[in-house]
């Protein structure tokens, strides 16, 4: 999940890089795909509006890549994955951290502020339940319609963000948020997901369990 070409990375925005950011991202992605040949693994690649390389706009089209691998798919930003029956919804855009800045509340209320701000996505099956947007988002409000609405409950939800990670259980869905993987020059956190089967008349988000991993 993108940004993977972050526009506020130092070595982007002072322009120290010494080959194009296209070029670069291929080399990055081709690092990543190239062991990975002749195994039954798929990989998914997710963009951001803030890869300084792509498009600057939410709803984000999928990348597009010169070299194309058999078990990599580019899907758009939202997107709602559906793998042999498990509904898993991801969005790379912070949802989290712009719907806390405009959250208007009391110190005393009570609930956590977490499961809180993730239970607007929930109940309002949207991927960015906020308008108008945060400033630093550019948004397409006639895509938004179309592409960042959730048709279903997703059993697992990942919004990623600069907020502290957590895995909350919110109106039968599993909410994470795997906080970043890299801040700045230092590692971060990322999410590892196993999805057991289940039996009949079981509701499959018990059957999840998923821990956050520091780098």
């Amino acid at each position: 999940m993108g940004p993977f070409l972050d526009e506020s990375h130092q070595n982007i925005s002072d322009a120290a890089m010494a080959e194009s950011f296209d070029s670069f991202f291929e080399t990055l992605i081709g690092c990543v795909m190239t062991p990975l040949e002749g195994l039954n693994v798929q990989v998914v690649l997710l963009p951001s509006q803030k890869d300084v390389h792509h498009h600057v706009v939410f709803p984000t089209p999928p990348y597009i890549l010169k070299k194309k691998y058999s078990n990599l798919h580019c899907l758009s930003d939202p997107v709602m994955l559906n793998i042999e029956g498990l509904i898993i919804g991801c969005t790379t855009t912070d949802i989290l951290l712009h719907l806390g800045k405009e959250e208007v509340c009391s110190s005393s209320q009570s609930g956590d502020r977490m499961s809180r701000l993730a239970s607007h996505l929930i109940s309002q099956q949207s991927f960015y339940p906020l308008f108008p947007a945060d400033k630093e988002l550019c948004v397409d409000h006639e895509l938004l319609e179309q592409h960042a609405v959730m048709d279903v409950i997703p059993h697992i939800l990942m919004v990623p963000s600069n907020l502290r990670y957590f895995m909350k259980q919110i109106n039968g869905c599993t909410v994470i948020n795997p906080e970043r993987l890299t801040k700045g020059y230092v590692g971060g956190t990322f999410c590892q997901i196993q999805v057991f089967p289940s039996v009949a008349g079981e509701p499959l988000t018990d059957n999840i369990v998923a821990k956050v991993v520091r780098i």
